[in-house]
């Protein structure tokens, strides 16, 4: 066992070396008890571990990833040397000679990302390995906003771990279904893991029909809300709510909040550049998936784009405003907007007209004749405008481009061409379809001429008024949890953009509803033409790439995405994308399970 060295166990994949089932019951039960704040019994815990290792190599055959993750990732000194020096002397031709094996992220520097002895952040990181037994890449890049991690941890373990009418596996298991739809093998690795701690069934990761019926039942219900949560409507919930197997409307409420939140994450996830700890490693990386000294965080193009942002968010905004009253004004208002604004632009019209696009040229115009934005088909022109830009492009040899689905049948199935060598060759290793039923996971564009279905109006049923009260009654605590983590993106600021004097609502609204119009989301109380003033070709791009089909995304997208921002800006930016696009796909469930509690009125 001496000579099984990294490389070996990265070409021969995690079957040939050990059994992921065994592996992840293994290290649930032997290192558990390391999981303390103590430092004396945290230490003769660990003595008893490396003791029975020594003399069991089958047993340390099966941890030995694991002893790599702890090497590294652990936030506790003490463990992190003991282990090191146990390495050293029992595997020394074993331990990885790649130092970007242990590289939190692909796309950042990493100087950048906090270490585990960070003093910021150490002590939260203590806390999350206490409670997971793993400090995990993707926690310590929200190390660069501590305010951020707190919030995903809280999110996380409210939605796996306290009360609910769903076993603690069952909602790993819905987990490992959802990110699936997205092929983020970091997640599916990462829930599979906690999946085996929770002493779930090994046998259902062999395949989604081995799960119960009742699980695999949910397959249309994770599609539509991955890829076209429009289309969901009250016969969906009447199916999985009757007859033999069916789920009770607190079950599928948590169930509906599971799948969109791990959704949305596998796009934070993936545009973050996320890579897996060694011990969940189920694909080789290039050697160009990694963040290189020579990659340039912004061009001069970039530089000078930001400029303009903050000159144009250093103006009275007051104009920009929603009414007071409505919704929206009291979601932003607590985010910057300044509470007496008395005037607004008029909304979009909900008439049908033909007009001409709207071009960036005359968007201050528009802006400051207090026209209202154009509407063809009850679509905002400015979203026409993106898409014609966006397929005029020509992608660069090795990039992507924009839109990685497109229309290629009379029934609207879309394709996407521009899945990058990365996803594709860990979609290769990474058997997604067994948790899916199917590998056709590509985001379905929102038909506005469809006769199915209609423009999706938020002041008819929005998040306050309907959603809330909904997804409380039938799941309590959850609202105020997802709202946690929005109103902290909403209202952080952070000096953002390198301006202390721009008010960045009006950008950080730009986002929300420029992503809540990708899905089909319009907003009476916004002025469209806003969206193309504050976002840029670039950073629109990277929006609809993370929050409708992530597994396209690629470095490049990250690194230049339209404005000179630093990382922690651009995780900000990245988790109100997906805010956005989580309540979206909430939005759309819940509503469909308000029609159906109110079929027979």
């Amino acid at each position: 066992y001496k000579r099984v060295g990294a490389q070996i166990f990265l070409s021969m994949g995690d079957s040939a070396l050990f059994s992921r089932s065994e592996s992840g019951f293994v290290r649930s039960s032997l290192f558990r008890s390391i999981r303390v704040p103590e430092i004396t019994a945290r230490q003769s815990a660990l003595e008893e571990i490396l003791s029975k290792l020594r003399s069991d190599s089958h047993l340390l055959n099966s941890v030995f990833p694991t002893l790599i993750v702890l090497s590294q990732n652990c936030p506790f000194r003490d463990i992190r040397s003991e282990i090191s020096k146990f390495l050293k002397t029992e595997l020394p031709l074993s331990c990885p000679g790649q130092q970007e094996l242990y590289e939190a992220s692909s796309f950042f520097a990493p100087k950048v990302v906090p270490s585990v002895e960070d003093t910021t952040t150490r002590e939260l990181y203590e806390e999350i390995f206490i409670a997971n037994g793993r400090c995990s890449h993707f926690q310590r890049v929200l190390g660069l906003s501590p305010e951020f991690l707190r919030a995903y941890v809280a999110t996380q373990n409210f939605l796996l771990r306290e009360d609910g009418p769903l076993p603690r596996e069952w909602r790993c298991y819905i987990a490992i279904m959802a990110c699936s739809r997205f092929r983020c093998d970091y997640l599916v690795s990462l829930m599979e893991a906690q999946f085996l701690e929770e002493a779930g069934d090994p046998t259902w990761l062999e395949n989604v029909q081995k799960a119960p019926k009742k699980l695999q039942d949910l397959l249309h219900l994770n599609r539509l809300l991955a890829h076209q949560p429009w289309l969901l409507t009250k016969q969906h919930i009447a199916v999985l709510t009757q007859g033999t197997d069916s789920w009770s409307l607190n079950e599928l409420v948590q169930c509906i909040v599971l799948m969109c939140t791990f959704h949305s994450l596998c796009g934070v996830i993936i545009g973050l550049g996320i890579n897996p700890e060694f011990d969940l490693i189920q694909r080789k990386h290039r050697s160009d998936d990694y963040y290189s000294p020579s990659d340039v965080s912004s061009d001069q193009e970039e530089i000078e784009a930001t400029k303009k942002l903050q000159e144009i968010l250093s103006r009275n905004v007051n104009e920009l405003l929603p009414k007071s009253g409505s919704p929206v004004f009291e979601l932003f208002a607590s985010a910057g907007f300044p509470p007496n604004a008395s005037t607004y632009l008029p909304f979009p019209s909900k008439t049908k007209t033909k007009s001409a696009k709207l071009d960036s040229s005359n968007h201050s115009q528009h802006l400051q004749n207090g026209s209202s934005t154009p509407i063809s088909n009850g679509v905002p022109d400015y979203i026409e405008e993106h898409k014609s830009e966006e397929s005029a492009s020509t992608a660069a040899p090795g990039t992507s481009s924009s839109t990685s689905a497109s229309a290629s049948s009379s029934s609207g199935h879309q394709t996407s061409s521009h899945s990058s060598q990365s996803s594709l060759s860990s979609c290769e290793i990474c058997n997604f379809s067994k948790y899916c039923g199917d590998i056709d996971v590509n985001f379905q564009d929102y038909d506005v001429n469809s006769k199915t279905h209609r423009v999706f109006r938020i002041h008819e049923y929005n998040w306050k008024d309907h959603g809330f009260p909904l997804v409380e009654r039938f799941y309590n605590g959850v609202g105020k949890v997802l709202d946690s983590e929005l109103e902290l993106a909403l209202s952080s600021t952070d000096n953002m953009i390198r301006c202390t004097k721009a008010n960045t609502a009006p950008f950080r609204r730009a986002i929300w509803e420029f992503v809540h119009r990708l899905f089909g989301i319009c907003n009476d109380d916004y002025n469209y033409p806003l969206i193309n003033l504050v976002l840029n070709k670039r950073l629109k791009s990277y929006i609809q790439k993370v929050t409708c089909h992530p597994e396209a995304i690629e470095r490049e997208d990250f690194l230049h995405f339209g404005y000179d921002f630093r990382p922690s800006e651009k995780i900000h930016l990245t988790l109100l994308a997906q805010y956005a696009r989580r309540q979206a796909s909430l939005l759309y469930g819940l509503h469909a399970v308000m029609r159906y509690t109110m079929r027979d009125s």
